[in-house]
């Protein structure tokens, strides 16, 4: 290896070294070399989640696993909101019988409190040391899904009809606590 080559790949090496040095640890291990360029690997951040297909179908160019995790969050919390104007509409829609009306509103409540929980969360992300905050937030939003789910199956013979929009929000919310994790 002559003189130049050598210096060369001591350089490459050294931005290399502080490359991964200034990533967290999660993010450095999803940097990808690509002509001779390195950039961050959506798919490979989203095969840490539960959900790998639904964290890549957010249609966001993320630089790094915040941002994805940002993306998914905000993502999240549009399908909330998407839940609770659901839930809205079948309480009120005419002939819904008194038992149907109540477990929607329950989850037309706790959808719309998950969408708070997940805007939260999204400032959460953006000041790293509220980590446990960004934690909280999420788990929070978790919760309020399953109580609404909770609401169909604490009533025998009540058939949910936003178990496809509870199914949904448990993915979404999952997928952002997973991505979440990776950022310590």
């Amino acid at each position: 290896m002559s003189r130049h080559q050598n210096a060369t790949a001591l350089k490459l090496a050294a931005v290399l070294l502080l490359a991964a040095a200034a990533a967290p640890a999660s993010e450095a291990r999803v940097i990808s070399r690509i002509n001779h360029r390195y950039l961050f690997d959506i798919s490979a951040a989203c095969k840490a989640t539960t959900n790998p297909k639904l964290c890549e179908s957010v249609s966001a160019q993320a630089s790094s696993a915040r941002a994805l995790a940002d993306a998914v969050i905000i993502a999240a919390a549009a399908k909330a909101k998407e839940a609770q104007a659901l839930s809205a509409k079948l309480m009120n829609a005419p002939g819904t019988d008194k038992m149907l009306k109540q477990s929607l509103d329950i989850c037309r409540e706790n959808f719309e409190s998950a969408a708070d929980s997940l805007q939260e969360a999204s400032g959460n992300l953006k000041v790293p040391s509220q980590h446990a905050d960004l934690m909280d937030n999420l788990s929070a939003a978790v919760s309020f899904v399953e109580t609404c789910n909770d609401a169909f199956v604490e009533q025998p013979g009540l058939v949910s009809p936003v178990a496809h929009m509870y199914e949904n929000m448990r993915k979404w919310t999952s997928d952002c606590l997973d991505l979440a994790s990776e950022l310590k």
